[in-house]
């Protein structure tokens, strides 16, 4: 029996330095990381710093971008391609054709610019509507206008529509 008292006791001290040896090494690494750590920190901090000055500067110049196209668009810039080189007074009497219904200022307006936001829809319904009344108006109309702000080509028949 001594021998396996002895045996156990050979058995504890070896588990004793193997787990002494594992102790160590995750220690050096608890102090490899107590340095790390802050180190890192301080990087994140760093770079979410930088990230919020760059997210301000982009939304600077998106604002900028944004109120220069606006100022800068005339409504004859904001056509759509499939009428550059059009007189609009050619392009409403086209459209007001080809959809044979009465369509308002608005809607014109959609169908005609390609306007990037409420502003420059604004003004180039109004660029419109100034054509629009001419094209009524004039000795030899072009479209007539039906109810209030809305428009139809000559072709058109209230009467039919009911």
């Amino acid at each position: 029996m001594p021998e396996s008292l002895e045996q156990q006791r050979r058995a504890i001290e070896a588990d004793i330095a193997k787990r002494k040896h594992q102790l160590a090494e995750q220690e050096a690494e608890l102090m490899h990381l107590q340095v790390l750590i802050p180190q890192l920190r301080a990087a994140i901090a760093n770079h979410e710093s930088i990230l919020t000055s760059v997210i301000r500067e982009l939304d600077a110049e998106q604002t900028i971008y944004s109120s220069d196209l606006t100022i800068h668009r005339s409504p004859m810039d904001m056509i759509r391609p499939e009428y550059k080189g059009m007189k609009l007074g050619d392009i409403a009497a086209h459209v007001l054709e080809t959809c044979q219904i009465p369509l308002t200022t608005t809607e014109l307006a959609r169908r005609i610019y390609e306007a990037k936001n409420d502003d420059e829809l604004s003004r180039a319904r109004n660029s419109l509507s100034a054509e629009l009344r001419g094209g009524v108006k004039s000795t030899h109309p072009r479209w007539q206008k039906i109810g209030r702000n809305a428009y139809a080509s000559l072709q058109y028949s209230q009467e039919e529509a009911a």
